[in-house]
């Protein structure tokens, strides 16, 4: 991935704001509260409105569209779906949606608060297209994820899709010389981190269809970029795909394969702050995984995903995208997220 993919947009239409609590020690009225002693109708009426910005844990209750709901496990900015029995969210119960507390119109010229600005977020993303994307790039939890294994009885459905439309057999001989690190487990993995990626659809459209279209349409851009592209060899040039981990030449010493201007710059290393080693030089973040992933800008974007909001992960470990199940994840990841220019590709592959 060598040409410049900015992740702004993403920000731009999930409107991500950082959490944080109430001081005082009094309760926040809008933080989720934890059930206790079972679901009762007290405890649903106590539940507050969903917000994007809010982070809940197992538990927690929200109420979403007139339904309550209580979180599985750690979880934010991804809405509540009772269509999606794999999601974070677990449907209670119908329910009323609470009274949202007016936080006030900044006026011209101010900076708006923290409430005020989810307060504009909440009303910017209240429709059908907003609910569409953050449906399209839900995630899985990263515990559930390992917990994915070729042939397990416990793996989500859009992973038994691809289990039964591309067999292990299958991706070994796509992938005839693939280095050993991209194996057949990994990339289950790296589909069940994202659940639209072969997932269902209530609309009538095929799904198996689309997603052996998806499947062939991210092997197309393995092939492209990590392939040996050796045409003196029996071997054709599409089953040559993953050969690489690594971008050719590049390592961790020395001054080349740097990736890494863009570090220098005040502006990109606010938004995206590079990680140094003990020399004080700054970590490379050249080409690394089946799509390649290149430049700051790309893994802080993949490391909040990956990690629950936390950029510095990757950016203070870039050859985790090479060494570990991220290295098809990245390319997953790549595959469902919006980008500027084209659009995401996985919306291409699912079009009617």
């Amino acid at each position: 991935m060598k040409s410049v993919h900015s992740i702004a947009v993403l920000s731009a239409l999930l409107l991500a704001a950082c959490g944080g609590g109430s001081g005082g020690g009094q309760a926040d009225s809008s933080a989720p509260r934890v059930l206790s002693g079972g679901i009762s109708t007290a405890a649903a009426s106590a539940c507050p409105a969903w917000t994007a910005t809010a982070v809940y844990t197992a538990g927690m209750c929200a109420i979403y569209q007139g339904k309550q709901y209580e979180a599985k496990w750690w979880v934010q900015g991804s809405a509540p779906n009772p269509t999606d029995a794999w999601g974070p969210w677990k449907y209670i119960t119908d329910a009323t949606d609470p009274t949202p507390t007016d936080p006030g119109t900044p006026q011209p010229g101010d900076v708006p608060t923290k409430a005020q600005a989810e307060a504009r977020e909440a009303q910017l993303t209240d429709n059908d297209f907003f609910r569409t994307v953050k449906a399209s790039i839900r995630t899985l939890d990263n515990a559930a994820v390992n917990a994915v294994s070729p042939g397990a009885a416990a793996n989500p459905a859009n992973v038994k899709r691809v289990e039964r439309l591309l067999t292990s057999a299958k991706w070994d001989y796509y992938f005839g010389i693939r280095e050993p690190s991209y194996t057949y487990g990994r990339f289950l993995q790296a589909v069940a981190k994202f659940p639209a990626i072969c997932g269902d659809y209530s609309d009538g459209r095929d799904a198996d269809a689309i997603c052996r279209h998806s499947l062939a349409t991210m092997f197309a851009h393995f092939a492209q970029e990590t392939g040996d592209h050796n045409a003196s060899i029996p071997l054709p040039q599409w089953r040559q795909g993953l050969k690489y981990l690594r971008e050719m030449g590049c390592d961790e010493t020395g001054a080349n394969c740097g990736y890494n201007v863009e570090c220098s710059d005040p502006v990109f290393n606010t938004v995206w702050t590079c990680g140094k080693n003990a020399d004080g030089s700054f970590k490379k973040y050249y080409g690394r995984g089946a799509k390649q992933l290149s430049y700051n800008y790309n893994y802080g974007p993949f490391s909040q995903v990956m990690y629950n909001g936390d950029q510095s992960v990757l950016l203070k470990n870039p050859d985790l995208v090479a060494s570990t199940w991220l290295n098809l994840a990245s390319a997953t990841f790549f595959f469902v997220y919006p980008q500027p220019n084209p659009p995401k590709l996985r919306k291409m592959c699912a079009v009617k």
